[in-house]
């Protein structure tokens, strides 16, 4: 049920289904599989699930599944998946997931875990989509924030990922 509605992006039923915390059964799991399914299609429409899922509430609150996402392996989910995806959408809507969290000390810290994290986010530096490297400059500049992270991401290169970005577009937006 949980992946019918993810795939159909149904978020109020996603949202239904979650919030019935049923005892025996972990919601985030498929939903977490389905985000690195083979099938573009289904990887998409996950990640555009999980996009909803985790945006701010209107009165600007984090979202409230965030701690559980992360305990079932959501990170780490998504590092591998800018790693090995093709899709433009599918890239986006984790750059886009990891963004939302930003303001979650404990997304940087287990990033700053996670082996080679940094240069999977680098991967698609290049990208021929201006909104890629845009999102991929704005996660950047977010992480540069916490200090326990610069020697990783000097290590893994991003320092000259921002030079390419700076040579390659003269716009303010990145």
């Amino acid at each position: 049920m949980v992946a019918i509605a993810a795939l159909s992006q149904n978020e109020r039923t996603l949202r239904f289904i979650i919030e019935l915390q049923l005892p025996n059964f972990n919601v985030w799991k498929p939903i977490i599989k389905l985000l690195q399914s083979l099938h573009e299609e289904e990887s998409a429409a996950c990640g555009r699930a999980l996009e909803s899922l985790t945006c701010r509430s209107k009165d600007g609150k984090l979202s409230p599944y965030w701690p559980s996402m992360l305990e079932n392996g959501l990170l780490q989910c998504l590092i591998n998946v800018l790693n090995e995806s093709k899709s433009d959408d599918v890239l986006i809507s984790c750059y886009l997931i990891l963004l939302n969290g930003m303001d979650l000390q404990q997304i940087k810290l287990e990033l700053g875990v996670i082996k080679n994290s940094f240069t999977s986010i680098l991967k698609h530096i290049k990208s021929p989509t201006t909104n890629m490297v845009t999102l991929v400059g704005r996660l950047l500049s977010s992480l540069s924030e916490e200090k326990t992270l610069i020697e990783q991401m000097v290590e893994q290169g991003v320092i000259e990922a921002a030079v390419a970005i700076v040579e390659k577009y003269h716009s303010p937006q990145i």
